[in-house]
């Protein structure tokens, strides 16, 4: 699971810096942006709540579909798993920026179809004899 978190962090530092810069969020400051880097770092804050909306329930669907997983082909496997771990990002097409949609996408759908091992969990050597 610690390459899906590189991914998902990965994904959250090109937001960072391909994003828009965010909004001065002091009253006084009228439509005055903030700087790259105050806006890096916010978008790095917001990445870290993100992880716990989308990261977490992310890991515990691949975790619960590894688990399942019995005679299932592995293209078809990664198929369901990529859409089951697109469903936690749903809230992102209310977001301000397009970037946190596509980007979170992007990174959920490369880990499932590129980086994600299948079987997730090997089978003991008695499972993998053939019956009979």
């Amino acid at each position: 699971m610690l390459s899906y978190v590189l991914m998902f962090a990965l994904a959250w530092v090109i937001i960072g810096l391909i994003a828009p810069r965010e909004v001065d969020p002091d009253p006084e400051a009228i439509r005055e942006y903030l700087s790259f880097w105050e806006s890096f770092l916010s978008y790095l804050r917001t990445g870290v709540v993100m992880f716990l909306l989308i990261g977490t329930p992310t890991i515990v669907i691949v975790v619960v579909a590894g688990i399942f997983h019995r005679k299932m082909e592995p293209p078809i496997f990664r198929a369901v798993v990529t859409v089951l771990t697109l469903l936690p990002a749903w809230f992102l097409l209310f977001s301000n920026t397009v970037q946190m949609l596509l980007l979170q996408v992007a990174a959920q759908v490369a880990f499932t179809t590129l980086v994600m091992p299948v079987p997730l969990i090997p089978r003991s050597e008695a499972q993998r004899a053939p019956k009979g």
